[in-house]
């Protein structure tokens, strides 16, 4: 099955999950993966702001900020295949923080002074947490097919090995979503683990 194929699937199943069947998954994924944020003691959390079909960290986020970690979120960079991640202030309600934006998605408000780059975190633990259309068993990620995650973590693990970061990628999605064969290319970025509302997956080798 090619990519494409596997997306319209995922897709069509996706689109069959009710707004309660969100909620429901969304809380028991999300309590897997904050448990795990806490137990490793992760000083950052590169978050995301879902789609309608997409687990939902939003709870989760602002648990972690009151746990005063510090949780930024992606914005795509108009015309380009680029995106950064700002950070939001714990002192403020993270829907006064966002505004539609590319895609007709939720968006942090760019502040420069808010703007995330590693290099200014040096030795510190960072965690991504990584939406996706499906996971393999062995760390693999389909995407939209529009590059954003592949590109932006490339260049993350870059610098988080020039800065001395340890650099950890999680998967959040619904269980279903996990496929025992994801169809991958050359510059496809793994995961470290993936959390599903069923339970949590580890890969000893994620390349």
């Amino acid at each position: 099955m090619t990519k494409n194929e596997l997306r319209k699937l995922l897709k069509s199943e996706l689109s069959a999950v009710s707004a309660d069947e969100k909620v429901d998954a969304s809380k028991k994924a999300c309590s897997l993966f904050f448990e795990f944020v806490m137990k490793n003691d992760f000083d950052i959390v590169l978050s995301y702001i879902d789609l309608k079909n997409e687990i939902s960290p939003l709870e989760m986020n602002r648990a972690l900020m009151m746990q005063n970690k510090i949780v930024a979120v992606p914005k795509v960079v108009p015309k380009t295949q680029n995106m950064n991640f700002y950070i939001l202030d714990n002192s403020i309600e993270i829907s006064e923080q966002v505004k539609t934006g590319s895609f007709g998605i939720n968006e942090p408000v760019a502040k420069k002074e808010n703007l995330f780059n590693a290099e200014n975190f040096m030795q510190k633990k960072i965690c991504v947490v990584v939406p996706g259309v499906a996971f393999g068993r062995k760390g693999q990620r389909l995407g939209h097919g529009m590059g954003f995650y592949d590109i932006y973590l490339s260049d993350l693990k870059k610098k988080c090995a020039q800065n001395n970061c340890s650099l950890f990628l999680a998967g959040l999605c619904f269980d279903f979503q996990i496929k025992e064969n994801i169809p991958v290319d050359e510059n496809d970025i793994f995961m470290d683990s993936v959390f599903s509302d069923k339970k949590y997956y580890f890969f000893e080798s994620a390349e």
